[in-house]
C-alpha cells in the first residue's frame, strides 16, 4: 500500500459526498422490496442504499444481479461497464464482485435444482436419481480461483485509476456454509450432500482470500462480510442468507443462496463502522 494509499484509508466520507457501488448480486440484493431496478435485480434496501442513506451521501449504484468481473470491467449484453459509473470526483467506490467468475452462486442453486430432481426421481430409479445427483460438482479448481483474482485485482486498480483520491472498499460475500451448516445435518434449506457443503466450504474460503488479495494488490480497502456472517447462514436463528426453497419460478419463492434484508443490513452496518473508524486494508490471509 503507498503511501496515497494509506492517506486515502484514512480520510474521513463527509455527507454528501458521492458513492458509487460496484458489483454482483450480493451487492445488488435481488429478492428484497423494493426493487428498484428489476433487469439488474437492485433492491432500494441493499447495503449501498443503507450505507447511502446512514451517511447522507449521493449514490449511483451499477450493481447488476449475475455480473462478473468482465461486467464490470467492459459491459456486456448491451449494460455498459460499470467502473464508468466511477469518475475523478468519486469519494468512496464498493466492490462486491468475483463470485460469479467461479460460478460460486450458480453452483450452489444447480444443486438445489438436481437434488429436488433426483427426489423425484428417486420414486421411479433409484439408479436414474444417484446419475442426476452425481453429476453436480461444486469444486473450483486453482487455475479458475487464480484469474478470478487477478481479474477482481483488476476492478480495483481500474477504480484507483479513475478515482485516485477515493476510498474503495472490496466487500466480501457472505458466507452460505457457517457454524451452523459445517455441522453437516441434512435440511431442506441445504440440500448439499457432505462432500458438497465441503466443497462450498472450500470455495467461499478461496474467494474470501481472493477478495483480500486483491484488496492489498490494488491498495484498497477490505470489509469482511464473509467473517461477520459466519454464524448467520441459512440454517442459523437469524439468517443473514437465504437457503434453497424451491424453484425461482415459484410464485414468492426467495431468491435462493443470496443476502437477506437483516444481511444486507448487517453488511451495511460493517461499511459504515469501517468508515468511521478508517484504518489501512487488511492483509491477505
Amino acid at each position: 500500500m503507498t503511501q496515497a494509499d494509506e492517506a486515502n484509508a484514512t480520510r474521513p466520507i463527509t455527507a454528501g459526498a458521492r458513492y458509487v457501488a460496484l458489483g454482483s448480486s450480493f451487492a445488488a440484493g435481488p429478492g428484497i422490496a423494493p426493487i428498484v431496478e428489476r433487469r439488474a435485480g437492485r433492491s432500494g434496501r441493499n447495503y449501498a442504499h443503507q450505507v447511502a442513506g446512514a451517511l447522507s451521501l449521493r449514490l449511483t449504484d451499477v450493481s447488476f444481479s449475475g455480473a462478473t468481473t468482465v461486467d464490470v470491467l467492459e459491459g456486456r449484453r448491451g449494460t455498459p461497464a460499470q467502473i464508468e459509473a466511477v469518475t475523478s470526483g468519486t469519494a468512496l467506490v464498493t466492490i462486491t464482485v468475483g463470485g460469479n467468475d467461479l460460478g460460486y452462486i450458480g453452483g450452489l442453486i444447480a444443486a438445489g435444482a438436481a437434488d429436488a430432481t433426483a427426489r423425484r426421481l428417486g420414486r421411479i430409479s433409484r439408479r436414474a436419481a444417484r446419475w442426476v445427483r452425481g453429476r453436480v460438482s461444486l469444486e473450483v479448481d486453482g487455475q479458475s480461483v487464480e484469474a478470478a483474482e487477478r481479474a477482481m485485482t483488476a476492478v480495483g486498480q481500474a477504480v484507483r485509476r479513475r478515482a485516485p483520491a477515493a476510498r474503495v472498499l472490496f466487500v466480501d460475500y457472505l458466507p452460505v456454509a457457517g457454524s451452523h451448516e459445517r455441522a453437516g445435518v441434512p435440511a431442506p434449506r441445504l440440500p448439499l450432500t457432505p462432500g458438497e457443503l465441503g466443497q462450498v466450504t472450500r470455495t467461499a474460503e478461496l474467494l474470501s482470500r481472493a477478495f483480500a488479495t486483491a484488496a492489498e494488490r490494488s491498495g484498497s480497502e477490505l470489509v469482511r462480510a464473509s467473517a461477520a456472517g459466519l454464524d448467520h447462514g441459512p440454517l442459523s436463528p437469524d439468517p443473514w442468507v437465504t437457503g434453497y426453497e424451491g424453484s425461482l419460478l415459484r410464485r414468492g419463492a426467495a431468491v435462493p443462496y443470496h443476502p437477506t434484508l437483516a444481511g444486507m443490513t448487517a453488511v451495511a452496518r460493517l461499511i459504515v463502522e469501517h468508515l468511521r473508524e478508517p484504518g489501512p486494508a487488511q492483509p491477505a490471509s
